[in-house]
């Protein structure tokens, strides 16, 4: 298993509409040594950068309502 930090890089935010894909994500992030926060929608995604900023963000680039790429721009303009 690789080296993980817990120093930088360990608090993953995941946004992803499947509960499927969401759920294995996080499973094998956390199985990794990362801590991970998962948002079902982009309003759930932005509420937790808003209370927490995240070292990593994964989106879906298909995200419902909110497109990947926009909910990024959205998240680097408010950081």
């Amino acid at each position: 298993m690789p080296y993980v930090s817990t120093e930088i890089g360990s608090r993953i935010l995941i946004a992803e509409d499947d509960p499927n894909l969401r759920q294995v994500y996080a499973d094998k992030l956390r199985l990794a040594g990362y801590d991970t926060i998962s948002a079902a929608t982009a309003r759930e995604c932005l509420r937790a950068v808003e209370r927490r900023l995240p070292d990593v963000v994964v989106v879906d680039l298909d995200l419902v309502l909110r497109p990947g790429p926009d909910l990024l721009r959205l998240i680097v303009r408010n950081d």
